[in-house]
């Protein structure tokens, strides 16, 4: 699989991965058992913005050509990486681009349980921890596939996926 794109360069040690599509009630949905992961076999790069990756699955299986539901391409931020700051809609309500530390909390910043606003450094830095975030994207909306072509004519075209719909992962909204 190749990958331009600067979301590797802002994310260097961004997690990348195959997982089985699992068809649930009608709706593809990536297998969320790590056990079940298959990670590239190799990794390469050609600066400043193309990324490369071999996997062990062939684009006929990753797609679902071979009959099965195919595979999801996962993008993960790294879990031991964390990100700090607020939600865009709790700093579209604030007037300031800077945090004031006071007593209290403002306005519209949820703080989690067992976490007091301005108590020290641990505590802010607990509410303002964002979760990692990872996106799945089936293959099939990856993979060019071969068009019937006329003598030399070179075509391909992206393939549409069944109608089947897609859910996203839980809890990856963030």
């Amino acid at each position: 699989m190749m990958l331009r794109s600067s979301l590797l360069r802002r994310y260097p040690n961004a997690i990348i991965y195959l997982t089985p599509a699992l068809l649930q009630s009608g709706v593809l949905v990536p297998d969320e058992d790590p056990a079940h992961e298959s990670p590239p076999l190799f990794i390469g790069a050609m600066q400043p913005d193309i990324s490369f990756f071999g996997f062990s699955i062939t684009a006929d299986k990753a797609i679902g050509r071979d009959g099965g539901p195919g595979y999801y391409v996962v993008i993960q931020e790294h879990p031991t990486e964390p990100r700090f700051g607020l939600d865009v809609a709790v700093s579209q309500v604030m007037t300031t681009s800077h945090l004031v530390v006071g007593t209290a909390a403002p306005k519209g910043i949820p703080v989690p349980p067992g976490h007091i606003w301005g108590r020290n450094s641990a505590h802010m830095a607990g509410i303002t921890r964002r979760l990692p975030v990872r996106i799945a994207i089936h293959a099939a909306r990856l993979i060019a596939q071969a068009v019937p072509q006329t003598p030399g004519v070179l075509a391909s075209a992206v393939p549409s996926l069944p109608t089947i719909d897609h859910a996203p992962i839980p809890g990856a909204t963030r």
